[in-house]
C-alpha cells in the first residue's frame, strides 16, 4: 500500500532571520492502514468526528510525530511516535504509528 508522508523542511529565512518552512511530500510504502472513527456530540447541529487509525509499517520507516501523512486523499497528523511491532514469538515485523484527524459535520 502506498501513502504520501508530509514533512515540514526549513526551506530559508525570512526578513528577520527567521526560518521558513515548506512541505516536502515523499511516498512511502507501508504495510497496511487500520482506520477507526469515533463521533462526539457538538450541540443539535454539529457533530465532531476523530479519524485515526494505526499505520503498519516495514522496519525503519523514516516518520517522526511531526510528519503528517495521505491516506485515502485525506489528511492524517502522527498522534505520537512510532513503536515497534513484535510479534509474540519475538519477531520484528515492523513499526506502528497512531494518526488521527477531525472534523464538523451537520448532525
Amino acid at each position: 500500500m502506498k501513502i504520501a508522508r508530509i514533512r515540514l523542511t526549513e526551506s530559508g529565512k525570512d526578513r528577520y532571520g527567521k526560518p521558513t518552512f515548506t512541505e516536502a511530500t515523499t511516498e512511502l510504502d507501508i504495510v497496511g492502514f487500520a482506520p477507526a472513527v469515533k463521533g462526539e456530540s457538538e450541540g443539535v447541529e454539529q457533530v465532531l468526528l476523530e479519524y485515526g487509525g494505526t499505520l503498519y509499517l516495514h522496519p525503519g520507516t523514516d516518520v517522526t510525530e511531526s510528519d503528517a501523512f495521505t491516506i485515502y486523499g485525506e489528511r492524517y497528523e502522527a498522534d505520537g511516535p512510532k513503536a515497534r511491532w513484535v510479534h509474540p514469538r519475538g519477531r520484528y515485523p515492523g513499526d506502528v504509528l497512531i494518526v488521527r484527524r477531525s472534523d464538523y459535520v451537520s448532525a
